[in-house]
């Protein structure tokens, strides 16, 4: 059944406009979001003119922008499987020999896995793209280099590492590839294809895992309007892994990406940092217990955060 957006939350925002930011870090950053985005909430902050995030962030931000209320939010997330978003595709091996064959290409096209069935999900749940809600993936082009694909309800951008900006459509392509594409995380899930590029992960570019440069050029926000909610990494062996593997593919793009998002919350930006909790990014097999536990979490760090 579709959902309609609540009457509840209203889009109009007296003043100056208020941007929300749902960093990645897989099916952690669903969680996460829910649960910072209730508490954030508890404090009356909740009026936003655009919302929006990458990677596994897309997701609640998606359903945040259509209007759910946060108990809609917390039955979804609990009651949902996340193991039904994935769906097995390739074999290790299959996927490395692919890589080694490809020519002039260095991102692997074909994974482990595909979010197809995430893509039907979304669609099925919002068939109309939400007016306020951003999302951004990545693509390597050719004679252009690393760019960052935004989605938003005005239509799709391109933007180089110079900050160079090229409308490519004046309408948005359904909400399921829009996340699709942010969730690709090159060998684990495959890119997607749109108007003939190859995209993957927005957490593959210069603005990192947490990319409120995307709102402060996109919508010309300033850092003292938008509030981050940032998923933050693993800091045990596990974490290292995951951070090296992102970084590998990544590259000298976003090396100092790190720096760039300290130098947004130095102007400014309102940040609710999230607690760690033990599991890797692409974790499917939460217990509605577990899910309840990282929920909580988030939800606290946002309440207490003053914002």
């Amino acid at each position: 059944m579709n959902m309609q957006p609540s009457a509840v939350e209203s889009t109009s925002v007296p003043g100056v406009p208020q941007h929300l930011v749902i960093g990645g870090g897989g099916t952690k950053s669903i969680l996460a979001g829910v649960g910072a985005f209730c508490g954030l909430k508890k404090n009356s902050a909740s009026q936003w003119d655009s919302i929006g995030g990458i990677s596994g962030g897309s997701i609640p931000a998606a359903f945040i922008a259509l209007g759910l209320t946060p108990g809609e939010l917390l039955r979804l997330s609990v009651r949902k499987d996340f193991q039904e978003l994935l769906a097995s595709r390739r074999h290790p091996w299959r996927v490395i020999r692919q890589y080694i064959s490809q020519k002039g290409s260095k991102l692997p096209i074909k994974a482990l896995m595909s979010s197809q069935p995430l893509g039907d999900f979304i669609d099925e749940m919002i068939p109309a793209w939400p007016e306020r809600f951003w999302t951004m993936a990545m693509a390597d082009i050719d004679k252009i280099g690393r760019c960052q694909i935004v989605f938003t309800s005005q239509g799709v951008f391109r933007y180089d590492l110079e900050g160079e900006r090229v409308q490519l459509s004046n309408t948005p392509p359904s909400v399921g590839l829009a996340v699709r594409a942010s969730c690709a995380i090159p060998g684990v899930i495959s890119a997607v294809d749109f108007e003939g590029m190859h995209l993957f992960d927005g957490m593959l570019t210069w603005d990192g895992a947490c990319p409120v440069g995307v709102v402060g050029k996109h919508y010309d926000a300033e850092a003292p309007h938008i509030t981050a909610i940032d998923v933050g990494e693993l800091d045990n062996w596990f974490g290292v892994i995951q951070k090296r593997y992102m970084r590998y593919w990544c590259g000298k793009v976003c090396v100092d990406s790190h720096l760039v998002f300290q130098s947004w919350l130095e102007k400014g930006v309102k940040l609710v940092s999230t607690p760690h909790f033990n599991s890797g990014a692409i974790k499917l097999d939460y217990s509605a217990k577990e899910k309840w536990k990282a929920i909580k979490a988030a939800y606290r760090a946002a309440r207490d955060s003053n914002h």
